[in-house]
């Protein structure tokens, strides 16, 4: 089943491109955003601010998303300022998925202790789903690392089914955070005319990368397969211009 979500690690003002309109696109692609509340800042009003226009936009669009918890980042905020925007995400009709406590590498450590990660990682959006009849059903591998042995893949994917977790793959990977870094450097810089000519690359980029997966995917399994787009949802002090570009969010075809 494709859930239609971003990855967003980094709730920045690029990733908000992806929701307007480009290319026509003949297939369908999830969105899914990592790392909430949000990454690179420990700034509640920031925080705050980044996931407001987040939703914002995907509301405008009528785009489904999920976004994937660290607990961690929750509790760095201040848990009360990380769980309000959990909150917003969970009362507006979106999904929220687990990415571990700490983003933790499964592959670096042990599965006892990637196993708590998982169990950790449940403490602020769990409760939150329960109240609107759901429970966690995806997580995410930090890294996408699943093991770096067949054992200790094979004991984590019973752990994740015994919780009841279906594990949220990416399939495309359109190199958001490369963007994003000179997109806030021109935010910053008031240079709107090379910030608006790189959210049309940016796009444009993100329609050829969709369509190099499909090809590769092709390849490797004989048949397109339902395609994950990843974004991070990362804040920076650079990127609060006091009257921020109009975002844009990527529509798929629903």
């Amino acid at each position: 089943m494709i859930f239609k979500a971003l990855r967003v690690v980094l709730l920045s003002p690029l990733v908000l491109m992806s929701c307007l309109p480009v290319a026509a696109q003949t297939r369908t692609v999830a969105l899914t955003f990592d790392d909430l509340p949000i990454a690179a800042t420990k700034d509640p009003a920031e925080a705050q601010s980044v996931n407001r226009v987040l939703l914002d936009a995907l509301k405008k669009h009528h785009a489904p998303a999920i976004g994937f918890v660290n607990e961690k980042t929750v509790r760095e905020l201040g848990r009360d300022n990380g769980k309000r925007i959990l909150k917003q995400w969970v009362r507006e009709g979106f999904d929220l998925g687990n990415h571990t406590f700490s983003h933790a590498d499964l592959n670096n450590i042990t599965l006892e202790q990637f196993k708590q990660e998982i169990v950790t990682g449940e403490n602020s959006f769990r409760p939150m789903l329960t109240e609107v009849g759901k429970t966690p059903r995806y997580l995410r591998f930090p890294y996408n690392h699943t093991g770096d042995t067949g054992e200790k893949h094979d004991s984590v994917a019973l752990f994740l089914k015994q919780r009841g977790y279906q594990v949220a793959a990416c399939t495309i990977d359109n190199e958001d955070f490369l963007f994003n870094a000179a997109y806030i450097q021109m935010l910053a810089k008031k240079d709107d005319a090379s910030a608006t000519k790189l959210r049309a690359e940016y796009l444009a980029y993100t329609a050829v990368e969709i369509d190099y997966y499909a090809s590769l995917h092709e390849h490797v399994f004989g048949r397109e397969i339902p395609q994950f787009s990843k974004k991070s949802i990362i804040g920076s002090p650079p990127w609060r211009p006091r009257n921020p570009i109009p975002p844009i969010v990527f529509r798929t075809p629903s």
